[in-house]
């Protein structure tokens, strides 16, 4: 009973320093990872001098923090990277302030805790000085010598940043001499915290492209930034780079701020999680549905914030922090863009057009175009509670990188990047070669043609254009453009557009370079019904009706107004979607191509087809009205309707008493 007894003391003794020695190594650890905090007791006499360069200790490193975090980790920024303006982003107008990539060209250019360190130890070391101002503040009653250079000390820890100043000051007093060693401040700060968060957003967007993914899902989403499609439709449909690039400015401006960084203090969701859950799945279920061609069933109620969550939520990997994390996307900021094929600055659809006869409304378009995109996004990571409250900000800034509709991390740079240039360099960099260009048209109410004021001249070779101005009238009163032209270009084209006139180029050749604009007339149009009875070769004048939208909304035409003597087509539908009911004709003599299909709903029930047709300078002046005269055949929506006889009408024999009805039926025109 006695040994047992014993042996229990010896079971609880062994407990007891177990548990000891547990504890010891606990805090020993936790001791490890906290930034050391040493003050050595200073006399009173000389405290004063200690608390002032304590304080110029705590501002100036406080500064040098901020600036590293508006810097991305850096306080002086490289050379290298100053001299690249693509290499960062300016985060003022002067760029006094720049925030350097974390990668570029293929090179990853994170920060090290190591660097950011030495950066604030030199800031300190360097500025310190300015602030003590040679212990001015203390003469004469002391006398202060330092003894050794100052060495700043900088701990970058989780949640604070220790700075310790090595400096001996040897310190004169009417008492005594003293000499002071150390010098410690303490910010709480998560520098360390949020430089990791940044580091994990790199070192993800690196191994993932998920910038690039995201960037082109937007592009794909927005009709007005052209990718690949197919619309049956006459008319080549055209699109300007410059305007395709400020609307994917304009969508990264309003969409990125969206993107949540998982673990980070986020808003809440408006829905619980298995709400967002059970869409991913229906989503899922959706495509399939519209893979095998049926009608999906589409969620109803689904929250505003649904896109936001599954799609926007991009998790890193970085462990639960109470930092605040948000992305940015300024359109000041340099993005190159460019998509191939392309037609200098416009990109242009690929057109199949039906024969000249019958087909001509057979048309389709066709577009696949593959981007090249370059823009930086910048990473602001807030921490509210730095500073005692006052906040803290780290800023961290790459580019997002997409080669043939592609993400591509292997930045392929201005070396490959073959970028449209309108008024660029390019367009700066003068010959020797002179133009004087003018530019003849007619004006409303003249005979002859007279020099144009005001026409936009423009200058293309290859893929560059450039503005080069106005023609104007000179001392002299003769209205024209003189310049030199853009330098590097043997055989460049001379554009001339002005409103109210088809626009006109031709290859300078000569100094002198004279274009002729075809002044164009404006009017407002509708479409006269003419119905024809085919069994009884009837004419019913009788019936003559004008399409109105608002008495028969089902009855509808497409119209093609081609002009031979120019290359100018126009394609409209009436009635519009855009209420446009106005149409562009030749202020003069000219001939045109002219087809009209009348429509009931999608059937066809006649129309109109004239080829090289007059209409002359004395039928459209003073005129402000056009009317398009189409045939209706009688019985097209009968059962068994048979149109090859009415399109062979319209096409081929179509006579009105004894005349061709494509003349009798051409357009007329009204005041």
């Amino acid at each position: 009973m006695h040994k047992r007894a014993q042996l229990t003391i010896f079971i609880i003794i062994g407990i007891i320093l177990l548990i000891s020695i547990a504890t010891v190594v606990y805090f020993t650890q936790k001791k490890a990872t906290q930034p050391l905090e040493h003050i050595s007791p200073v006399p009173e006499d000389v405290k004063p001098v200690y608390d002032y360069v304590t304080t110029c200790l705590n501002q100036i490193s406080k500064d040098g923090i901020n600036l590293l975090g508006a810097q991305g980790g850096h306080i002086n920024i490289p050379s290298i990277i100053e001299r690249t303006p693509t290499a960062y982003i300016a985060n003022d107008p002067a760029e006094i302030s720049k925030l350097p990539h974390w990668y570029y060209e293929g090179e990853d250019r994170t920060p090290t805790l190591e660097f950011m360190q030495t950066e604030l130890s030199r800031y300190v070391r360097d500025n310190l000085p300015e602030c003590i101002n040679n212990f001015a503040a203390f003469q004469p009653r002391y006398s202060i010598r330092p003894i050794t250079n100052s060495v700043p000390v900088i701990t970058i820890a989780d949640e604070t940043v220790l700075v310790q100043l090595n400096w001996i000051l040897q310190v004169d007093t009417p008492e005594r001499t003293t000499q002071i060693e150390t010098f410690i401040t303490n910010h709480p700060v998560k520098l360390k915290q949020a430089w990791q968060l940044a580091k994990d957003v790199m070192e993800t967007e690196n191994k993932e492209d998920w910038l690039e993914n995201l960037t082109i899902d937007f592009m794909s989403a927005n009709t007005n930034i052209p990718i690949s499609g197919m619309e049956f439709s006459c008319g080549r449909k055209r699109w300007l780079l410059s305007q395709v690039k400020k609307e994917l400015q304009d969508m990264l401006y309003y969409n990125v701020p969206y993107i949540r960084l998982a673990n980070t203090n986020l808003p809440e969701p408006i829905e619980s999680e298995r709400t967002y859950e059970n869409l991913k799945k229906e989503k899922q279920k959706i495509h399939n549905d519209l893979l095998k061609g049926n009608q999906p069933d589409w969620p109803e109620d689904t929250p505003t914030d649904a896109y936001e969550i599954n799609r926007m939520t991009w998790n890193t990997g970085t462990r639960k922090t109470d930092l605040k994390a948000a992305f940015q996307y300024q359109p000041q900021w340099t993005m190159q863009l460019n998509a191939q094929p392309n037609s200098g600055n416009q990109l242009v659809s690929g057109k199949f057009q039906g024969a000249r006869k019958y087909l001509r409304f057979f048309c389709i378009n066709q577009w696949h175009f593959t981007y090249d995109v370059i823009y930086p996004i910048k990473l602001a990571i807030k921490d509210e509670t730095a500073f005692y409250g006052d906040g803290y900000l780290f800023q961290m800034s790459f580019p997002v990188i997409i080669q043939d509709n592609a993400p591509s991390r292997a930045y392929y740079g201005h070396r490959r990047f073959d970028d449209i240039i309108t008024d660029g360099e390019f367009c700066t960099t003068f010959s020797n070669q002179r133009a004087d260009i003018r530019v003849r048209g007619l004006e409303e109410g003249a005979i002859f043609a007279e020099e144009l004021e005001e026409v936009n001249i423009s200058y293309s070779c290859f893929n560059q254009y450039c503005t080069l101005g106005q023609t104007r009238a000179d001392s002299a009163g003769i209205i024209r453009l003189q310049t030199y032209l853009p330098q590097g270009c043997g055989n460049p084209v001379i554009h001339a557009e002005k409103e109210g006139y088809i626009p006109a180029q031709i290859h300078a050749t000569e100094e002198n370079v004279e274009l002729t604009l075809t002044q164009l007339k404006k009017m407002n149009y509708t479409i006269m019904v003419h119905p024809y009875n085919p069994v009884t070769n009837t004419w019913l004048d009788s019936q003559i009706t004008t399409i109105s939208p608002t008495r028969d909304p089902t009855r509808k035409a497409s119209i093609a107004v081609i002009v031979n003597t120019a290359d100018y087509e126009q394609y409209y539908e009436y009635p519009s979607p855009q209420n446009n009911t106005q149409a562009d004709f030749v202020y003069g003599d000219a001939r045109y191509d002219l087809d009209i299909i009348l429509l009931k709903g999608e059937n066809p029930i006649g129309g109109y087809h004239a080829e090289n047709i007059s209409i002359t300078y004395e039928e459209v002046a003073g005129m402000n009205n056009a009317i398009f005269h189409v045939i209706e055949w009688q019985g097209a929506l009968d059962r068994n309707f048979d149109p090859v006889n009415m399109f062979e009408f319209i096409y081929e024999t179509g006579m009105h008493r004894g005349k061709q009805y494509a003349e009798v039926l051409k357009p007329t025109f009204t005041p």
